[in-house]
């Protein structure tokens, strides 16, 4: 074992998405002690010695929507409830977060220094924006970045103007002529490619942590697309997320953390780091939508009942990923299955819904670890190349 990995053992929590609409009433049931099927999952994040996630919407006041289908916002005091849950460090970059204008960001980064909550991902430049929040755990040095591919038009921070930070993906349409003649209305393959000035913005913030000193790095992405808008013969994932993890990685990133998609994926160990593509939904709160709207931005007349399945959070699975490291080495990773009740809100799944959650991630690795398993208790094993569990677990 190498000098480096006699460092200090902790443990780190990484969740989806989070929207908060009130309090979370659950957390207040936790039970002394670990966490088992049936218990709310909030207490899970207290267990562990770090734990991060995505902020799903801005924390402000301001009254102007973006010209989006969905704009998201919250009350500014959510912020402490935020902190109260559990989590350490959030990202707020992500395709809410200019719902509501620069100002709606900037006022949430605001709420959550004041709460003590370290935030990533976005700022009043591009500078701040790729700027990590810094958390020490157990005399461990980590560093959290965050990076969103979902951008709206408007919401990339640049040297003058506040927003998140970018990685952009241009789009190309693969259709077969032969096969549209035979089947009208097939749906184009879609072609995605990195738009390579922000990835090597990306991985230049990576190796800039990692030189400032931290131990463990921690990239976490917006990125995918949900399963309402995304043809079944093409996802989960599309081609660029593969290609942006590995090169998070290879610049300098232990964890790669994706979110977006609403449901869980799969994951993937390259050089003896993981990459989890989607983590589900962790906290979301009902939306509010606003009745007799009639102005609203129209849309493609999409299926109704697909679009209501995303609008309406109902989307139920999520996952907690429990990832441990020692002297800045992966040393193992844990997935707990979860659940959201009416409220939006986590509990432990358990018995058979914990099964089906756990064994569809399974299989969705198989594209990048063929051979990998998850295992009944959550423990993630591969054999492949990196070691057990792609991390040389001792």
């Amino acid at each position: 074992m190498s000098l480096m990995a006699r460092g200090p053992r902790f443990s780190l929590a990484c969740v989806g998405d989070v929207y908060l609409q009130g309090p979370v009433a659950s957390k207040a049931r936790c039970r002394p002690g670990p966490a088992g099927p049936g218990s709310p999952a909030a207490g899970m994040l207290r267990e562990a010695d770090l734990a991060l996630g995505n902020l799903e919407a801005p924390l402000t006041a301001a009254e102007w929507p973006a010209d989006k289908v969905a704009c998201l916002k919250t009350d500014p005091g959510l912020a402490g409830e935020v902190k109260a849950l559990g989590l350490d460090a959030v990202t707020v970059a992500n395709n809410h977060a200019l719902d509501y204008g620069p100002q709606g960001l900037l006022d949430t980064l605001e709420a959550l220094k004041v709460a003590g909550v370290p935030a990533c991902g976005g700022g009043a430049n591009l500078q701040r924006a790729l700027a990590p929040a810094w958390v020490e755990v157990k005399g461990a040095k980590v560093a959290v970045l965050g990076f969103c591919s979902a951008l709206p038009p408007g919401f990339a921070a640049t040297s003058r103007r506040p927003g998140v930070a970018p990685v952009r993906v241009r789009q190309a349409y693969l259709l077969d002529a032969v096969t549209a003649e035979e089947q009208p209305g097939t749906a184009p393959y879609v072609l995605t490619r990195l738009v390579e000035a922000d990835v090597e913005r990306a991985c230049g913030a990576v190796t800039c942590a990692r030189e400032q000193g931290a131990d463990v790095v921690v990239a976490q992405v917006h990125w995918g697309v949900p399963a309402a808008f995304v043809a079944p013969f093409q996802g989960p994932e599309m081609d660029y997320q593969p290609a942006l993890a590995h090169r998070l990685i290879d610049a300098g990133a232990d964890l790669v953390a994706g979110h977006h998609p609403h449901a869980p994926s799969g994951l993937e160990f390259y050089r003896g780091r993981v990459v989890l593509y989607s983590l589900g939904n962790f906290v979301f709160h009902r939306l509010m939508l606003q009745a007799g709207q009639t102005d609203a931005r129209p849309i493609p007349p999409y299926s109704p009942e697909a679009m209501a399945h995303v609008a309406l959070g109902r989307e139920k699975d999520g996952l907690l990923a429990c990832v441990e490291f020692q002297g800045g080495e992966l040393k193992s990773v844990r997935l707990v299955a979860l659940t959201l009740d009416q409220a939006g809100e986590p509990w432990v799944a358990g018995g058979r819904r914990s099964r089906a959650i756990l064994e569809r991630v399974e299989a969705l690795s198989q594209r990048y670890c063929p051979g990998l398993r998850v295992e009944s208790d959550g423990r993630v094993v591969w054999e492949g190349q990196g070691g057990a569990g792609g991390a040389g677990a001792d």
